[in-house]
């Protein structure tokens, strides 16, 4: 058997069909492409993720404050409302007491 020793040198050349070359090129390409898609559907998962924790941890806060009794925003201003209507009611309470009792005194 004689073998066949292939000198690579700088005059070295290669032969390959057009078809064959055509067909590496689109490999690469699609190679190219699904990385470059992946790497996009990695980036917008991991804002998705970022954002999910972030709401997360908002929610956690708001439990625990809730659970802790804790007054939130919210509430605070509903109390005040509440407040300012009772506030409200009894002084006009007061008046209409004072005036039947006015209405009711005979004058002299």
């Amino acid at each position: 058997m004689q073998e066949m020793v292939a000198k690579v040198d700088d005059k070295t050349s290669l032969n390959i069909s057009l078809s064959y070359l055509i067909q590496i090129a689109v490999a690469i390409s699609v190679a190219v492409y699904g990385y470059a898609t992946l790497t996009e559907q990695i980036r917008v998962l991991q804002v998705k993720v970022m954002q999910l924790q972030d709401d997360s941890k908002e929610h956690s806060t708001w439990i625990r404050d809730w659970e802790t009794g804790g007054m939130l925003p919210l509430d605070v201003q509903q109390n005040e409302r509440i407040e300012f209507l009772q506030k409200e009611f009894n002084d006009l309470k007061q008046r209409e007491y004072q005036r039947l009792k006015e209405c009711e005194m005979p004058v002299k």
